[in-house]
């Protein structure tokens, strides 16, 4: 039988408080895959390593939030943080019994499946970002966030990106375009989101 997870730490609190906030994002009722980059970023500056987000993400944040998937009208704007802190400690108090409810564990496992894609993209950009010198992560979370937005949001308008290069929006495109096509709905019209990008770097300084 598995025991109770041992309480955080206040140090491994304040670690955690960010990445919960941040994965907490992917589970709200509302499109956020434009803040797929800001969210890899988060993680990035959390210092933890692939094992301990994966944990992070299969038996605390898909555990606390996938019922929100399963309401008709679900939080759409923000996760309070000491609300979603007061869940997942509740539950790693209780993790023990909570694994022999099979409904319960049916739930954690369609709706983490549900976002498994969504939680891959940020891993990898995560593992895009720590490859760059530790000044330039945020700039470039930054420019994929704007690109990303201008992809999944093509009706919307959107700023010029006038502190980066046309080459440097390109090779960034060229780069993060793979990544985020597997996301776009089947409704969705791959020409409308690549037109919408194509237009942003035009606008860009050559």
């Amino acid at each position: 039988m598995s025991t109770p997870f041992l309480p955080l730490t206040p140090a491994e609190l304040a670690v955690h408080r960010p990445v919960w906030d941040a994965l907490g994002e992917l589970f709200l009722d509302t499109d956020t895959r434009p803040s797929l980059p800001l969210i890899a970023r988060t993680l990035v500056e959390s210092g933890l390593d692939e094992v301990a987000l994966d944990e992070i993400w299969r038996e605390e944040i898909t555990p606390a939030l996938h019922f929100n998937l399963t309401l008709v009208a679900g939080e759409w704007a923000y996760f309070d943080l000491d609300w979603l802190e007061d869940r997942i400690m509740r539950r790693r108090a209780i993790r023990h019994r909570l694994e022999r409810w099979s409904f319960s564990k049916l739930f954690v496992r369609v709706w983490g499946n549900e976002m498994q894609p969504w939680f891959q993209v940020v891993m990898l950009l995560r593992a895009r970002l720590l490859v760059l010198p530790a000044a330039e992560r945020s700039r470039q979370a930054q420019v994929w966030h704007w690109l990303a937005r201008a992809y999944f949001w093509p009706e919307l308008p959107h700023p010029d990106l006038l502190s980066a290069s046309r080459a440097t929006l390109a090779a960034s495109w060229t780069a993060l375009e793979p990544a985020l096509r597997p996301l776009l709905l089947c409704h969705e019209s791959v020409a409308a989101a690549e037109q919408a990008v194509d237009e942003l770097l035009t606008r860009s300084p050559g």
